[in-house]
This record gives C-alpha cells, sequence and structure tokens, in this order.
C-alpha cells in the first residue's frame, strides 16, 4: 500500500480515543458564514469565491476544516477503490480471458505497476511547471475514467473478436496508467494548500484522513472487484470481467465528478517554478562545473561543495533543499527492490493462491486467489492504532527506541522471511503435483488433483487405437 511521509505523525486520527477526535471533527452547530477562499497571501483566486457556506466547515478544536479537503478525502477514496480494484483481477484477467500462460500474464502485470510509478514524474513536472496541481488532477482524471471504460468494454465476451485482442486491453491499461501515475504527487499535496501552512494540526489531521482513505479504498475493492469476477456471470462466461472492471470505473468517475464539485472551494495556486526540471538542471550544471575544474581548465571558480556553483542560478534555499534531498537519497536504494518483492501479492502469489484450496466465508461466499490482497490494507488500518498506542509507548518505556531506520529495516526483513514461506509452499504446491513413473510399460498412471469442496465425478475410458480397453468412474 501506499505511504505517508515519516514526519506525518498519523496516530491522533487513528488512536485508540477516536472517538474525541471525532466528536471534535463533528461537534458543534457550524455558524453561517462567508469565506474567501483565495484570501490567503501566496494563493491564487483563479478558482473560488465569496461563496456562502453555511454548515460547510467541520470544526477541530478552534481549527476549521476546510470542505474542500471532504471531496478530496472522498475523491482519493474512490480513485484509490478502482485502482486497486482493477489491479486485484489484472493476472487473472490475463490468465483466463485471453488465456495467457503464466509468464506472459506476470510481464504484462509489472509492466502496467512499473508505468503507474512512472507516470507521476509526468504529473509532476506538469502541475509544477504548467498547468498547476487542479488542472492536472483533473484532465489526467478524465484521461483515467476513459481508461477504465476501455477496459470495461473491450472485456465484453466477443467484443475484441474470437480469440479476444488485448490490444484495447493494452490501451485502457495505457490510459489508467498515465491517469493514476499522474495524479498521483498531485492530490495529497493540493490538499495541503488548503490549510494554513502554521496549522501543524490540522496538517497532521489531514494526512492521517487521507492515508486512511487510501487504504480503506483499497480494502473494500479488493474484497469486492474479485466476487464481482467469479461470482456473477454474464455474456456467455461463467465470470463478468466486464463488471468486474466497470464498478471501478464507476467509482472513479464518481471520484471526477466529486473533485468537479468542490472547484468553487478549493485554493488553487499557480504553477511556480518546475522542480523537476530546475533539479536536473542544477544537478548538470554543477557536475559540468566539476568536470571543468577536474580538467583543470583555467578561470573556475572552486566551491566548498559541488552543488554550489548553481547557487547563482538557481537560487541558494532551493540548492540547500537539493543537498538535503540527496543527503538522505541512500536510504531509498533498497525501497525499489521491496516493492519489487511486494507487488508481486497482486502476480505470483495470486497465481500461487489459484492452486490452492479456498474456503467458504460464510454470508461472503467462497474467497477467491485474488482477495488475498486485501489482508494488507486490513493489516495496516488494524496495526497503525495498535502500534502507535500499544506496541512503541511500550517498547519506549522498556528503553527500546523504535526509529523509522530501525522499523523499515524490520520490515524488509520480514517481508524477506514471507517470501522464504511462499518458496517452501509452491515446493508443496509442485510435490503434491509430481505424477509417479508407472513401474511397467504396460501401465499408466493417472492422477486427478480437486481443490473443490464438493465431490467431484469422474468418467474414463482407455482405448488402444480402435480397441477400447477400459471404462470407469470414480467419485471423491
Amino acid at each position: 500500500m501506499e505511504h505517508i511521509p515519516e514526519t506525518q505523525d498519523i496516530s491522533p486520527a487513528l488512536s485508540s480515543d477516536g472517538s474525541d477526535e471525532k466528536e471534535r471533527l463533528l461537534g458543534g452547530t457550524p455558524s453561517k458564514r462567508t469565506i474567501n477562499t483565495g484570501a490567503r497571501s501566496g494563493h491564487d483566486q483563479s478558482q473560488g469565491e465569496d461563496c456562502d457556506v453555511s454548515g460547510g466547515k467541520l470544526y477541530d478544536g478552534g481549527r476549521t476544516w476546510p470542505i474542500s479537503l471532504v471531496y478530496i478525502v472522498a475523491n482519493e477514496f474512490c480513485e484509490r477503490f478502482c485502482y486497486y480494484g482493477m489491479r486485484a483481477i489484472l493476472t487473472l484477467y490475463f490468465l483466463y480471458y485471453f488465456e495467457w500462460d503464466e509468464d506472459r500474464a506476470v510481464v504484462m502485470y509489472h509492466t502496467f505497476i512499473m508505468l503507474c510509478y512512472l507516470t507521476p514524474i509526468l504529473g509532476g513536472a506538469l502541475a509544477d511547471g504548467a498547468l498547476g496541481k487542479y488542472k492536472t488532477i483533473l484532465i489526467l482524471s478524465i484521461v483515467y475514467v476513459l481508461g477504465t471504460a476501455i477496459m470495461s468494454g473491450t472485456a465484453v465476451n466477443g467484443a475484441t473478436g474470437d480469440p479476444p485482442s488485448p490490444w484495447g486491453a493494452i490501451l485502457g491499461l495505457l490510459f489508467i496508467a498515465v491517469g493514476t501515475g499522474g495524479i498521483k504527487p498531485c492530490v495529497a499535496a493540493f490538499g495541503g494548500d488548503q490549510i494554513n501552512e502554521d496549522d501543524a494540526k490540522l496538517v497532521e489531521t489531514y494526512f492521517a484522513a487521507f492515508y486512511f482513505s487510501i487504504n480503506a479504498g483499497s480494502f473494500v475493492s479488493t474484497i469486492v472487484t474479485p466476487k464481482l469476477r467469479a461470482d456473477v456471470a454474464c455474456f456467455g462466461r461463467e465470470d463478468c470481467y466486464p463488471l468486474a472492471f466497470g464498478i471501478p470505473g464507476l467509482l472513479m468517475l464518481t471520484a471526477l465528478l466529486l473533485f468537479v464539485a468542490g472547484r468553487r472551494m478549493y485554493v488553487v495556486r499557480k504553477p511556480d517554478r518546475n522542480v523537476t526540471v530546475d533539479f536536473a538542471g542544477a544537478v548538470r550544471m554543477s557536475v559540468a562545473h566539476k568536470w571543468k575544474q577536474w580538467r583543470g581548465r583555467s578561470g573556475i571558480i572552486r566551491h566548498t561543495y559541488w552543488l554550489d556553483a548553481a547557487r547563482k542560478r538557481y537560487g541558494e534555499d532551493f540548492i540547500d533543499d537539493i543537498k538535503v534531498a540527496l543527503s538522505v537519497m541512500w536510504l531509498f536504494v533498497p525501497l525499489p527492490i521491496f516493492w519489487a518483492l511486494f507487488d508481486q501479492s497482486g502476480s505470483r502469489w495470486t497465481v500461487q493462491a489459484t492452486q490452492m484450496k479456498t474456503f467458504d466465508m460464510g454470508p461472503l461466499g467462497e474467497f477467491r486467489p485474488d482477495q488475498m490482497q486485501a489482508v494488507n490494507s486490513l493489516l495496516i488500518l488494524l496495526f497503525i492504532p495498535l502500534f502507535e498506542k500499544i506496541v512503541y509507548p511500550t517498547a519506549r518505556r522498556m528503553g527500546i527506541k523504535a526509529k523509522p531506520l530501525g522499523r523499515m529495516s524490520l520490515g524488509m526483513l520480514l517481508c524477506s522471511l514471507s517470501f522464504v514461506v511462499a518458496a517452501m509452499v509452491q515446493l508443496s504446491i509442485d510435490h503434491a503435483r509430481v505424477v509417479p513413473t508407472p513401474s511397467t510399460n504396460e501401465s499408466a498412471l493417472v492422477r486427478i488433483i480437486s481443490v473443490l469442496d464438493t465431490d467431484v465425478n469422474v468418467t474414463w475410458a482407455a482405448t488402444l487405437g480402435d480397441t477400447e480397453l477400459a471404462i470407469g468412474n470414480a467419485t471423491n
């Protein structure tokens, strides 16, 4: 799942005494007031105007919670429902609908995930240097909705031919990757723009609510979408991928409408500078200066720090920010390895789950292999208050300091151990699949393995050329 920066303490909004926090947020009857959404210094009044918002404020102690944040948090819930719902069933869509082999399905799944986490660079550049956050979110959300419509429409049996062509799905996934990745760096930051910079408590509460909406949307969608895929029959098939893709698509359309609905309440800042381009430019200029200095070219000014060569052009504060960013960059080196492993929960582990026996969940029906991914979001929602209110305070009382770096290291170690467990499970599955070699040339052995809860009736007939040797049946 996704994570907010470590500097944000999310415990207050998710604490065991969260009922008191909720009362403070929702308590009282807001009075009728008129606000100007662009009144804060440094903000552009390109969206929003003086408007009557009677009842349009939530309250946190004495601080106001802008109603615009409600639209943004609700938008994030719907968008994450869409993304994780589609992602949950994607590998099985490739396996069962297009009848691809496991390796091809896994490669296509991870190519899509890679694009989803590569396009935020594009979204950030557009928001910072050209369109601003509001227009970037709006335009790319429309692209996102179009992608979900293509995915749902091309999943209709026979819509792309027989056998089905994957090009419709590939186009839809490309649109979705551009949409979800492009808005990823903008939505949380756009919510931060709605809050006064000196209101640290409100910032903290907002990011807690935002983070909660991400994991709540993910959990609900990874429970519901696989059931729509497997338990509903449509268009002549025993499954229903058009519905399984369509419902998340409707949630994304809802996210877009919610975002647009709050447009008059938003504080919208004009794009200031393209941080991505300036960052690359400052590094390039400093490296070039350092190269000339190393070559011994005359007239080259020597600087205490190699980035200082770009101070005059890009500003001292910006160069200082780059120094801080580069100084902690090494912390992120192991993260790509972690996420490369983690994201296999939607590919290899889902395929592994299809080879195992499922179980009945009572009123919720049979547990589906792609529902396994919901466990991550559920544990996040449960463990945040548990660790913040019980585990970490207990550790501090025992003199154990649970520093962020230590938490990350322990988490990665546990992740590594989980793959050892998964490997052992796969060895057990593979061992059960091994068919012993017949003892003589005149005998044959057929093993049928069922993972169903119900009895299976098997009828067979053995022939040699045109001669029928044996007929039999068995129930197990």
